[in-house]
């Protein structure tokens, strides 16, 4: 296969993987019997059928042709994708999936069983088998598949079904108003909707950007089942998203790290759709309060790599010194250039910044204040104390002791 195919169909597989758990499988043509294109697709149904039904739905699938897009439905109701590539291009044919567009109850499962004579033996290994299939909308995947292989060959790939539900290939015909989600008016509306929520984050509008949110969710939740894993998706794209609109604004790394990471934390535990909706709110409302407080798009260079410096030697003993070392620049005109940009010199928003996560530590850890102080590269505990009242107004004693207060 070509170099540069191969890159793009490991590209294409890797996108499949992440947004459906379907891998791409590449077998080569000619083949020879139907196993060879099916591959894993009827792989427990095959060998309980005779020769003579092999050999004749082997030859029917010789229809196979390049640059087209098949669906095959399973004879026990999984599916697979079939595409074989140009002849200029490889000899190869791709097989996407197999995957469910419906999960099975067990009853359901049974009923296949008994349809296909599967024998004792086989049936804790197809339980099994349906069980780590993934189920997805097959309109939603048939249009992503259908994208990714158009730029993989550069042409537009049409789509054509086959069910094999009677124990027959029958060919459907690709049919827009069936598969709805092909519309070009959803589409359209998809991307102006997703525009209009990264415009408001940018912008630092929570209300506008939440209602932009919602507004997104709701379409995308036409054509996609409610599930847990779902809600996770969206709410892990839309931290992606908020994480590269406070990058262009050129807030430092270390921020919107700390940040994020609270908010992987709470998005692994997310189990209802109430739970889903208060933490897109928290993520969105966190990113438009960055954007207002931290926008430094319009601060040079210079003090831009500066903030990012202390922000991720927040653990570690810090001066302007040391700062102005590992920009290559004199200490003295680090020192002016951040207090007129910044209004305040690299000392105080060093002191600042480790007191903001000492802060931090006692309301969310466990830890002891002394191991606080020490994490923040503070060996002297009285020092620490002074530091931190003058900049917050309280001893971390007394938070400590509004913390465990709000608990009560």
């Amino acid at each position: 296969m070509e170099e540069q195919i191969a890159r793009k169909l490991e590209l294409t597989n890797k996108l499949l993987i992440s947004n459906f758990g379907i891998k791409i499988k590449t077998v080569h043509y000619p083949y020879s019997t139907y196993t060879d294109v099916d591959l894993n697709f009827r792989k427990i149904i095959w060998p309980y059928l005779n020769d003579q039904q092999e050999l004749s739905i082997s030859k029917r699938l010789n229809v196979i042709e390049e640059s087209q897009i098949f669906l095959a439905k399973s004879l026990i109701g999984y599916q697979n994708i079939a595409f074989r590539l140009p002849a200029r291009l490889s000899d190869s044919i791709l097989l996407i999936g197999p995957f469910l567009t419906n999960k099975h109850s067990e009853q359901a499962i049974i009923e296949i069983i008994k349809k296909n004579r599967f024998p004792r033996q086989s049936q804790d290994i197809i339980r099994n088998y349906f069980n780590q299939l993934p189920c997805v909308n097959v309109s939603k995947l048939l249009h992503n598949v259908q994208l990714l292989l158009e730029n993989l060959v550069e042409k537009e790939v049409p789509i054509l079904f086959y069910d094999f539900s009677n124990d027959r290939l029958k060919e459907i015909n690709y049919n827009p108003e069936v598969f709805d989600f092909f519309a070009k008016e959803y589409l359209e509306d998809f991307a102006e909707k997703k525009r209009s929520l990264l415009i408001n984050l940018k912008k630092g509008k929570t209300h506008e950007a939440i209602k932009s949110f919602q507004i997104l969710e709701n379409l995308q939740s036409q054509y996609e089942e409610e599930s847990a894993s779902k809600w996770k998706r969206s709410l892990f794209e839309l931290l992606i998203r908020c994480e590269d609109t406070l990058l262009e604004k050129h807030v430092p790394y270390g921020l919107i790290k700390k940040s994020s990471t609270q908010f992987e934390y709470k998005i692994q535990r997310c189990h209802n759709r109430s739970e889903f909706g208060a933490i897109a709110d928290e993520i969105i409302a966190e990113c438009c309060r960055m954007v207002n407080i931290n926008d430094y798009s319009n601060n040079s260079f210079i003090i831009r790599r500066a903030l990012q410096i202390c922000q991720n030697m927040l653990n570690e003993p810090t001066s302007l010194s040391t700062i102005a070392k590992i920009i290559n620049i004199n200490s003295s005109v680090l020192s002016n250039q951040f207090k007129q940009e910044m209004g305040l010199t690299l000392t105080q928003y060093i002191q600042q910044e480790k007191m903001n996560l000492a802060k931090r530590l006692l309301r969310e850890s466990k830890m002891s204040i002394r191991a606080i102080a020490e994490e923040i590269s503070y060996f002297d505990y009285s020092y620490f104390s002074k530091v931190y009242k003058k900049i917050h107004g309280i001893s971390p004693v007394q938070t400590r002791k509004e913390v465990i207060k709000d608990k009560d």
